[in-house]
């Protein structure tokens, strides 16, 4: 497809942004490119001058991208979050997701590339832990921060759970209220957990049957493993707690069993739930861990069953919006590669309108209505009587002599 006319909200968004990105000698044109980049999936710097004919050339969006300001970025980011919420942030209705994602990239000198296990395979390329608010009515989640991990052979290597901790001091020094934190069964530490509750902050982790626990601090009460401690479910809970609305007649439920254990990494006992599918089962499907005792069960099944937003969250950036693809090294190209995916799907989810949106649609619906409206005014554009200049270009950045190289405005010899 062609662009000649940016999108309204690639404007509006780049101007929220322009004293940042001003101040380093960056420019509109670039910025705005850049954006582009992003919110049409481009996959190279030269297919965004092909496909967006008014942008910058390839060398000049790369220097450009050498002079990326992150921090300051995705602090202004989380502010404007903030601020659209008004600070008013029941911890009913929101939480901190964090979990890891993976993004496989290929070739030498990328920062932060390394050779990852993940739950199938293994592969090269960057592993990026995020910290997401999570919006449970909506059932949205809002990216907030970021870091890179990196393998223990690396000389920037800090352990993962240390840098949750960080991302957490960030988001309390910028005003943000203490929300609960969930997050899945790779973060489940002991000492994670106690840095939480010295902050004040509730976490609520997925365990796994295996973890060795006991109803008892005396000397003579041992330690046996969860899926042998739980086998007689009580409790109920929604199987679908998230649902905007019940069908008719009895809805479909879970069975729970809690109780209070001290687990053996653990100087203090946890509130930990077993779910069961049926009542007559005898072996949990899940396990979790609340460090607030008081937290009913249906309010633990709540919350983690909102986790799943940030899975969500991972798919729409990497599907729709080309998170962490951009084909430059450096930690510059790396930052930017996460950031302005993250303040653009950010924009999509709370400001339709800047966009010209329906509320409650999907990404994947809005960036194609997007891409429509922009193809039909590049057709609009290249019809008019004066357009010979423009039609020239088109014909020079798109001719197929040059697809092996950089594109250029006028035609190969």
């Amino acid at each position: 497809m062609l662009i000649c006319k940016l999108p309204e909200g690639v404007r509006k968004v780049s101007d929220c942004y322009k004293a940042l990105y001003a101040s380093e000698g960056i420019g509109f044109a670039n910025m705005t490119a850049l954006f582009t980049y992003f919110l049409f999936g481009c996959t190279s710097m030269s297919e965004l001058a092909r496909m967006h004919i008014n942008s910058p050339s390839v060398s000049e969006l790369s220097r450009a991208i050498q002079n990326f300001p992150a921090s300051r970025f995705i602090r202004r980011h989380r502010r404007s979050v903030l601020r659209k919420y008004q600070g008013d942030l029941n911890p009913e209705d929101f939480v901190l997701a964090v979990d890891d994602t993976d993004n496989p990239k290929y070739g030498r000198k990328l920062y932060g590339c390394g050779t990852w296990v993940a739950k199938h395979s293994a592969y090269f390329g960057q592993k990026i832990l995020v910290i997401a608010l999570v919006d449970i009515k909506r059932g949205i989640a809002i990216p907030l921060s970021y870091a890179f991990l990196f393998n223990k052979k690396h000389p920037e290597h800090e352990n993962a759970l240390s840098k949750v901790v960080k991302l957490l001091d960030e988001l309390q020094a910028g005003g943000w209220p203490d929300l609960p934190v969930v997050a899945d069964s790779w973060f489940d530490s002991a000492q994670l957990r106690k840095d939480c509750k010295d902050r004040g902050i509730t976490l609520v982790t997925e365990i796994k049957g295996n973890r060795l626990g006991r109803n008892g601090t005396g000397r003579n009460v041992k330690y046996r493993r969860l899926d042998e401690t739980f086998s007689s479910p009580f409790g109920e809970v929604y199987s679908r707690p998230l649902a905007k609305s019940r069908q008719p007649g009895r809805p479909s439920m879970k069975f729970t069993e809690i109780k209070y254990l001290q687990l053996k990494t653990m100087k203090t006992p946890l509130k930990i739930m077993a779910v069961f599918n049926r009542r007559t089962d005898r072996k949990a499907f899940a396990y979790y861990a609340s460090t607030d005792r008081n937290m009913s069960g249906a309010r633990m099944w709540k919350i983690f069953r909102a986790r799943w937003c940030i899975e969500v969250l991972f798919r729409d950036l990497k599907q729709n919006l080309s998170f962490g693809k951009v084909s430059c090294i450096g930690i510059e190209a790396a930052d930017l590669a996460v950031c302005l995916p993250f303040i653009l799907i950010t924009s999509l989810r709370l400001d339709p309108e800047t966009w010209k949106m329906p509320k409650n649609k999907t990404i994947g619906y809005m960036i194609t209505q997007t891409k429509n409206t922009s193809l039909n005014a590049a057709i609009d554009a290249l019809g008019r009587a004066n357009a010979d200049l423009l039609r020239q270009r088109v014909v020079a950045r798109r001719d197929p002599r040059r697809h092996g190289g950089k594109p250029s405005d006028q035609a190969a010899a």
